[in-house]
């Protein structure tokens, strides 16, 4: 899950920077509360 969070804001940034302007990542937190029992799943198209 902490890939597609990052993912995400990834894009999110991507599309809303200049295109004259750079962003670099410097780094992302993640807290793990418990163990996730489930799966993420994208469908096909």
């Amino acid at each position: 899950m902490c890939n597609m969070a990052e993912l995400a804001g990834r894009i999110m940034t991507d599309v809303s920077v200049a295109v004259k302007s750079r962003w670099l990542p410097v780094g992302m937190t993640m807290e793990y509360l418990k163990k996730a029992t489930n799966t993420i799943a994208i469908p096909p198209h």
